[in-house]
């Protein structure tokens, strides 16, 4: 191996090394891992999994007519949350500015979840019974995590919370 071949080598395995190093530091930068929102997408699915395709295309297509609002106030919302990590770490402390980020957060949050109802409301608008009923029994679990618990909800009702199915009685 000629002496032009060793430093080629040699440059290209101390660029690997770089480029594996700057990987590193982007995927484990404290940034990178800060709370973030999944968005509609993966909610959406969750609940679109106990329907039939043609009425998981109805669902899709409701999400998909509000999608450059939702993506807006997903943005929206992660700024005002980057605001609040940036008000915790000023000095002087600024209540003021830390209130008036969480306040911008609970309205994006808001705004975000009533789209969504809006969009979920317009989809079983346009199912049949039988698919409004795998929704309300099968999609009962993310139902509660986007729009709340129902009447009566609790440890006598019988039904399945967040934790799954309740135990056997000994």
């Amino acid at each position: 191996m000629t002496r032009s071949e060793k430093w080629l080598l040699a440059g290209l395995g101390l660029s690997l090394a770089v480029n594996g190093l700057l990987a590193a530091l982007l995927f484990f930068h404290p940034g990178h891992h800060r709370d973030r929102h999944h968005g509609p997408d993966v909610r959406v699915g969750r609940m679109e999994q106990h329907l039939a395709p043609a009425s998981r295309e109805i669902l899709r297509a409701a999400v998909d007519r509000n999608r450059a609002a939702l993506r807006q106030e997903f943005e929206a919302m992660r700024d005002a949350r980057d605001d609040i990590a940036d008000a915790l770490e000023k000095e002087p402390f600024d209540r003021a500015a830390l209130e008036a980020a969480f306040g911008r957060v609970g309205s994006h949050r808001d705004i975000i979840q009533a789209t969504i109802q809006r969009s979920f409301i317009e989809a079983a608008s346009r199912l049949p019974v039988e698919e409004r009923v795998k929704l309300a029994r099968g999609g009962e679990r993310y139902l509660r995590r986007l729009f709340g618990p129902r009447r009566g909800d609790g440890p006598g009702r019988g039904g399945c919370g967040d934790d799954g199915p309740p135990e056997p009685a000994p």
